[in-house]
């Protein structure tokens, strides 16, 4: 079988091959390779597997024991069915050993599912799923926003929910590249909605913003409106939290490269109310005002001079230099400064 790509990977989960064997799932993405695996396991042996026909083995136990594989695939459930054997964290030292086990046509009695990292072309084991008639390889890239709007339209359908256009676009900006965590973030959403129901502002609001992440929102917005008693107030209160500063820096941060990405397209003749719409992850639209009036008000040098400010602050709390919290505490008044100046 050759790798499967696209469509075919779906329809391959959904109704595997029963001639095919083994099963190579492979790729940067840990979350999508998992997950895949466990839809695999499912369509096979059904949502609750029987513990006597599925066995799980890591690559630790693979390493301490590697004659253990070759039992588990030999052996015969006792009530029936397909034995399956999934194999995590499969280790590329024992890749040769691995190679030569599954040569021998005794083991295509039962389904072996190997989950791995990154594979590269020349990978005996990759080549040999690719080759063979009883293999099947898949590689597991990260999500992009197509396949992150897929995921959450297979849970709505799932739980008969729909949600609305704007409420799909923030939270879709939230999730990150792991397919289990951004799975994971979906079922919380939909469980949280309740069935039967239609998700707006409000769910995502309630279930993604958290009062941490808000709190960073704000500490980025007063000090790009130079609003010095509120930068105070939420500073103060994300330390007392336990917010580490190199979070609260790294917030600030990347506020401030989008007001630099607005600034440079306004320089262009664009309108920054256009330009703030193309910013991904997408600016929440409680604070569209605010960003549209600091991006308005900062000038590309100022803003130049903030970023520098921030990266300097960022070396420093990456190599412990003084006390973090103070030093990011003084770098985010000064900015705040700035913007007073703007004013």
């Amino acid at each position: 079988m050759t790798q499967l790509k696209g469509a075919g990977i779906k329809a391959f989960l959904n109704r595997p091959d029963p001639d095919v064997s083994l099963v190579l799932l492979y790729g940067p993405d840990r979350g999508r390779v998992a997950d895949r695996a466990g839809r695999l396991v499912k369509s096979v042996l059904g949502p609750q597997p029987d513990p006597f026909i599925l066995t799980e083995i890591d690559g630790a136990q693979l390493a301490a024991d590697f004659g253990l594989l070759a039992d588990e695939l030999l052996a015969i459930p006792f009530m029936g069915g397909r034995k399956t054997v999934r194999l995590r964290g499969f280790e590329k030292r024992l890749e040769k050993r691995l190679v030569e086990l599954i040569k021998d046509p005794r083991l295509r009695q039962s389904l072996l599912i190997i989950e791995s990292d990154m594979l590269t072309p020349d990978s005996s084991l990759r080549r040999i799923c690719e080759a063979e008639s009883f293999a099947a390889a898949i590689a597991c890239f990260e999500d992009d926003g197509r396949s992150l709007g897929e995921l959450l339209d297979q849970e709505m359908a799932r739980y008969g929910q729909s949600i609305s256009r704007e409420a799909r676009a923030i939270f879709l900006g939230q999730l990150g590249a792991d397919r289990r965590l951004s799975r994971s973030e979906v079922e919380k959403l939909c469980l949280y909605a309740g069935r039967d129901s239609r998700i707006d502002m409000e769910e995502v609001e309630a279930i993604s913003g958290d009062s941490g992440a808000l709190t960073l929102d704000m500490i980025a917005d007063c000090t790009g409106l130079g609003d010095l008693s509120g930068l105070d107030h939420h500073l103060q209160r994300a330390l007392a939290s336990g917010t580490h500063p190199a979070s609260i820096l790294s917030a600030v941060m990347r506020h401030f490269t989008a007001l630099f990405e607005v600034a440079v397209q306004s320089g262009q003749g664009k309108p920054a109310r256009s330009s703030m719409s193309r910013l991904r992850p997408p600016v929440h639209f409680k604070r569209q005002d605010k960003f549209l009036r600091q991006a308005q008000s900062w000038t590309q040098q100022d803003l130049r001079q903030a970023l520098k400010l921030l990266r300097e602050g960022e070396k420093l709390t990456r190599l412990g230099l003084g006390e973090v919290a103070t030093l990011v505490s003084r770098d985010l008044l000064r900015i705040a400064s700035l913007a007073t100046r703007q004013r």
